[in-house]
């Protein structure tokens, strides 16, 4: 503590400034703030009470509201382990120090169930996994999919290490375009163990559809969503397995080859001003 106000200290012309701003600051403490201590018979309790925050008006993030309601989940349940399940969240969230987790929650969602708005996601999160069997299987699965969406920024990341150069190369190539709405389906791949040649066949198709469509094609990016949520899902379920099935989903989007090279020929990339 002493080395803190020091270095705040610091930051001023003169002692007199830095003694004014804490003499202040003490007394804002004094005056202004409340700490209110809850005491609760059970951890569960405490756990409805921060739910309930929540639906007081207390904004909280997905993440917050998901990591309450897996630990409630298992919590005081003889089969699962609440301290595993926490282990599992750190190292979750040592995966995802570089990202925004919340945004990781969206694209796991949308790649194991179906496209739903971003406010609705701890509610469908919450009616999903019901039981403490399904919560402590979502802590796996979430601390499994961390990892490859942390991955999915880094294209040397040892993730993809048994993936071939063209893959890691196509994937380099994504995150320069701007790949956030196919992240679901990149996600979902991984999972379903496509091999070496398959990945590359479908990170290329996905390459080549958002060249077309987005890139230079000015597409909107909400379509692009709505087909990456439905092709992450099928995946998921096993209805895809294949390059050729995933350009067949996003056939409704792709233009003509006259219509892409007219396109081309009058694109240019934005300069920064």
């Amino acid at each position: 503590a002493k080395a803190i106000v020091e270095s705040k200290a610091a930051d001023f012309k003169s002692e007199e400034a830095a003694a004014n701003f804490f003499y202040a600051f003490v007394g804002y403490l004094r005056d202004k703030v409340r700490v209110v201590s809850l005491t609760v018979p059970t951890d569960g309790a405490a756990y409805s009470i921060f739910e309930t925050l929540n639906d007081r008006g207390l904004t909280l993030a997905p993440l917050d509201l998901i990591k309450n309601l897996v630990f409630s989940r298992i919590d005081g349940n003889k089969n699962f382990k609440l301290d595993h399940a926490q282990d599992r969240w750190t190292e979750m969230l040592a995966l995802l120090q570089n990202v925004d987790p919340n945004k990781f929650i969206r694209v796991f969602w949308l790649a194991n169930h179906d496209l739903v708005q971003g406010p609705k996601i701890f509610a469908e999160f919450k009616e999903t996994y019901k039981t403490a069997s399904a919560a402590n299987e979502a802590s796996k699965s979430l601390r499994t999919a961390a990892e490859y969406y942390a991955g999915l920024s880094n294209a040397d990341d040892p993730i993809w290490s048994t993936h071939t150069k063209k893959t890691r190369r196509i994937l380099s190539s994504l995150n320069v375009i701007g790949a956030t709405q196919i992240h679901p389906v990149l996600l979902a791949m991984p999972h379903k163990q496509f091999s070496a040649n398959v990945l590359e066949d479908t990170v290329r198709a996905l390459e080549t559809v958002l060249v077309r469509y987005q890139l230079v094609g000015t597409g909107r990016p909400g379509t692009l969503e709505r087909l990456g949520a439905k092709v992450a899902k099928r995946i998921t379920d096993g209805d895809i397995t294949s390059a050729a099935q995933i350009r067949a989903e996003y056939k409704e989007i792709m233009t003509s080859d006259e219509e892409f090279t007219s396109a081309f020929s009058r694109f240019s990339e934005p300069t920064a001003s």
